[in-house]
């Protein structure tokens, strides 16, 4: 982990001025990257560094440097699940949540991801969505659920959860039913004996008593 370790200091120098500074990562983590090809890396090493980076410019908030390297390192490393999530939460809270699943689809495709990690990603696009309190993150919300319940993921008691917050972002009269209809459409796509769990149960109480 020499390498990363040195890249994590080239980094934190660049980034005390995270604009300019940001300007750098790519060429610093290229030379991080020579460096392990040079010596034989197995690619281990090459994944945290590439997910390091991406750490660090989403610290200072740099998205677009940070999306921008995701796209063009994500199929050359193996990167953890976790950086993948954070990056589509980022697509998702700035309406690309289309790219997003699509990203998904080809990931899970190349089986580069299996079913659980595919799932917990459109977790991330979710959040993302609800994170942007858009006007239309009801209905987003219901384009990225088809897409997932097309692709046969079964979705996780935090999809759920979060399908309810996208839809009481923007309550309109009578929300509860079309809330229920879609919850209970869900249930019965992925075969469920239609109960709910705590969270989601949780939710849709606090959106009954934040919208009257």
């Amino acid at each position: 982990q020499a390498t990363c370790e040195e890249l994590r200091e080239k980094l934190s120098a660049a980034l005390e001025d995270p604009l300019p500074g940001s300007r750098q990562v790519h060429q610093l983590l290229q030379e991080a990257m020579d460096h392990l090809r040079e010596e034989g890396d197995d690619g281990s090493e090459a994944g945290a560094c590439v997910a390091l980076a991406l750490e660090m410019l989403l610290e200072v908030k740099i998205f677009k440097e940070a999306a921008q390297l995701y796209l063009d390192w994500n199929r050359q490393v193996q990167l953890p699940i976790s950086s993948r999530v954070e990056i589509l939460k980022i697509l998702g809270t700035y309406g690309n949540f289309q790219a997003a699943a699509d990203h998904v689809r080809e990931l899970l495709e190349a089986e580069d991801i299996n079913a659980t990690e595919a799932a917990e990603l459109f977790d991330g696009i979710l959040f993302g969505i609800v994170q942007a309190h858009h006007p239309l993150s009801s209905s987003r919300a219901d384009v990225l659920m088809k897409e997932m319940l097309d692709m046969g993921l079964q979705p996780t008691d935090e999809t759920m959860r979060l399908i309810v917050e996208a839809k009481t972002l923007f309550a309109a009269p009578g929300f509860l039913i079309d809330l229920g209809q879609s919850v209970l459409e869900i249930i019965r796509r992925c075969g469920g004996d239609g109960t709910l769990k705590s969270s989601t149960l949780l939710a849709i109480s606090g959106a009954h008593l934040r919208t009257g």
